[in-house]
């Protein structure tokens, strides 16, 4: 079962494919499903219908420069707001490890 499925939403993958019609699940804080049925078939404790709202799972930004940012805000919230689920740090050849 999952934790939170949104259903009837417009998916755009970031693939560079067509968006689709379909669903998404999570668990915790994870994606587990993205079902392009129209009946996803999963259960779920909170369904939230989308109403053809566009729904993006997790865009990967391969150039960020929030190393810093990361010590101010470990969740680095404004990048999940914008979809961004997964971040490279330590671009341009800086990195604040091992500090």
């Amino acid at each position: 079962m999952a934790d939170l499925l949104i259903e009837n939403a417009r998916i755009v993958d970031g693939t560079g494919a067509p968006w689709f019609r379909g669903s998404v699940a999570v668990e915790g804080d994870r994606i587990t499903d993205v079902v392009r049925e129209k009946d996803p078939g999963i259960a779920a404790e909170t369904v939230v219908d989308a109403d053809g709202r566009v729904v993006s799972p997790g865009f990967i930004d391969t150039h960020s420069h929030s190393d810093m940012e990361l010590f101010a805000d470990a969740t680095l919230a404004p990048k999940l707001r914008q979809g961004i689920t997964t971040e490279i740090l330590g671009q341009d050849g800086f990195s604040m490890a091992p500090m």
